[in-house]
């Protein structure tokens, strides 16, 4: 099925859904929900994720009418009319920093560390029952022994804001993974050279220029209709070739291995993978290697660019968001 969403052309059928999400984990629905392989995922996540593009570049209801045109089960449309409330709710209070000098027994502490353990564990079902079990029997007295009320706020507060703030939280994912790469890759002598691009998002020039080489990141999940990564690992081939010195080692960095397979592979032709960059880019590239109409895969054989996988060198590279 072909559709288009603020102005970009997409297609996706029923199959691709199901093996995009194959494998993967859904958010807790807050409203909206699409049934794919048993499960019930929020429309917004299981159109970002087939789609390869920000959630908060469509609507639920426009994700709802993308699934079932596909034939899947979706949530019923929003009620239009909302009785008032008697009694507004308060607004969440904010959640206090944690600074260095915090007392270790801060509720803070308590909250954040109840967030973690639920986060690892095993069996969040299994989480689940257990604070069911220690509410199973309990008194006005006897819950006083429970985490104090202050921690539960503390736990509401963060939990939140991460919700709230997740574009934040997918940043620093980025942040953190570029320079856990760049402190293990980088040699003894070897010097970074202005400001590396740590945050994820295109520039004009390379994301790290050292007195060696010259490197690119495309973070994240591929996915087959991933579009939108797979012509950024386009346009980070080309930025690589096109920058100065020819000397320099140059690397692209990759966080999934089927993104790799899909530049090695692919017959899209550079024209489809630059047609989100500059008009000069492609000037330039034209100038310099003939035709844009070339395949990626074809390109990149003829190029000395080394294809990096991030799993050689970061300890989880699965968890790169």
């Amino acid at each position: 099925m072909r559709f288009t969403i603020q102005g970009r052309s997409h297609h996706i059928d029923a199959d691709q859904v199901r093996a995009v999400l194959t494998g993967r984990r859904p958010e807790p629905v807050q409203a909206h929900w699409v049934a794919v392989l048993g499960h019930r995922w929020p429309v917004k996540q299981a159109l970002e994720l087939c789609l390869g593009i920000y959630r908060a570049e469509f609507t639920s209801d426009t994700a709802r009418r993308i699934f079932q045109r596909l034939g899947f089960e979706v949530s019923p449309p929003r009620q239009r009319h909302v009785p008032p409330l008697r009694h507004p709710p308060a607004a969440p209070t904010q959640p206090q920093g944690l600074g260095a000098d915090t007392p270790a027994d801060d509720p803070a502490y308590a909250a954040w560390r109840q967030i973690a353990n639920f986060l690892v564990s095993s069996s969040p079902t299994q989480a689940i029952r257990d604070v069911q079990e220690g509410l199973r029997g309990a008194t006005g007295a006897s819950l006083g022994e429970l985490p104090p009320a202050d921690v539960g706020e503390a736990t509401i507060g963060w939990t939140a804001l991460l919700h709230q703030r997740a574009d934040r939280v997918h940043l620093l994912n980025n942040i953190t993974a570029v320079v856990h790469i760049v402190r293990t890759v980088l040699g003894p002598d070897e010097k970074i050279l202005g400001t590396p691009n740590i945050s994820g998002r295109r520039t004009h020039g390379v994301d790290l220029d050292t007195t060696h080489r010259h490197a690119q990141f495309v973070l994240g999940r591929h996915s087959p209709a991933n579009t939108v990564r797979q012509r950024a690992a386009a346009a980070s081939l080309v930025h690589l070739v096109l920058t100065p010195p020819v000397t320099k080692v140059k690397q692209l960095w990759v966080s999934d291995p089927a993104l790799l397979t899909f530049l090695q592979t692919t017959d899209k032709t550079m024209r489809w993978g630059l047609s989100r960059s500059a008009e000069a880019i492609r000037e330039r590239f034209e100038d310099t290697h003939e035709t844009l109409d070339q395949t990626i895969r074809s390109f990149l054989a003829r190029t000395d660019i080394e294809l990096c996988d991030i799993a050689d060198v970061l300890p989880h590279p699965q968890s790169i968001i």
